[in-house]
C-alpha cells in the first residue's frame, strides 16, 4: 500500500481514536470500520489494483505473445525472401531469353538489310551498264 498516499487526517484520526483509553472495543471497531469506509470512498478503484504476481503473470504472457509474433514475422520474412528470390530468378531468365531473341532478330535484320543492299547495288550496276550500252 506504499503506492497509495492516505490523507494524513485519516491516519491521525484513527491513531487518536484507537489511543483513547476510555474507548470500548466495540467503539474502536466502529472507528476502524468508518476509516475503511472512508478509504473505500476516496479510492473506489482500490479493488482494481493489481498485485505484483498478477503483473508478473501479465508480463510473462505478453512476453510470450511478443516472441510468438516475432517468430511469425520471421517466418513470413523468410517466405517472402524466398518468393522474391524465385521471382528475381524467373525475371532474370525471362530477360536473358528476350535478349537472345532480340539479338537474333537484330542479326537477321542485318542480314536482310545487307542482302537487299547488295541486291540493289547489283541492280544499279546492271542499270548503269544497260544505260551505257544504250548511250554508247
Amino acid at each position: 500500500m506504499d503506492a497509495i498516499k492516505f490523507d494524513e487526517h485519516i491516519g491521525i484520526n484513527l491513531y487518536r481514536a484507537l489511543s483513547e483509553e476510555n474507548l470500548s472495543e466495540k467503539d474502536k471497531a466502529k472507528v476502524i470500520s468508518e476509516v475503511i469506509e472512508e478509504i473505500v470512498q476516496k479510492f473506489p478503484n482500490l479493488k482494481n489494483i493489481v498485485t505484483k504476481r498478477e503483473l508478473s503473470e501479465t508480463e510473462l504472457r505478453l512476453t510470450k505473445e511478443i516472441k510468438d509474433i516475432e517468430l511469425k514475422i520471421n517466418e513470413v520474412e523468410l517466405k517472402l525472401t524466398k518468393e522474391i528470390n524465385e521471382v528475381e530468378l524467373k525475371l532474370t531468365k525471362e530477360i536473358k531469353e528476350v535478349e537472345l531473341r532480340l539479338t537474333k532478330e537484330i542479326k537477321d535484320s542485318k542480314f536482310e538489310i545487307i542482302k537487299w543492299f547488295i541486291g540493289s547495288l547489283i541492280a544499279q550496276a546492271g542499270l548503269i551498264v544497260a544505260i551505257l550500252k544504250l548511250l554508247g
